[in-house]
């Protein structure tokens, strides 16, 4: 039985099998949200360049890991498929 526990947030996004796609959006969400209110309450441009480029580069790396994760899991389906045999 795979029960989530739902009162710890972080324990629930690292148990589930899109996790990789979470942090993702999460840090995407972040990112340029973060950078429109800094920019809409007059801070600095620079500043909410530098959040916007954190916050997309850790969405890429998330991107990257659920990737490899996602090849591995492939791969591994794909060594356990039999051999077919020759009808020749």
């Amino acid at each position: 039985m795979n029960v989530i526990d739902r009162r710890n947030p972080i324990y629930a996004i690292m148990e589930t099998r899109q996790r990789w796609l979470r942090l993702m959006s999460i840090s995407w969400g972040a990112g340029v949200l973060g950078s429109i209110m800094f920019v809409a309450w007059g801070w600095s441009h620079v500043f909410a360049r530098v959040w916007l480029c954190v916050g997309l580069g850790a969405g890429l790396f998330f991107a990257i890991w659920h990737f490899l994760e996602w090849k591995a899991a492939v791969s591994q389906a794909a060594g356990n498929i039999p051999e077919a045999d020759d009808p020749t």
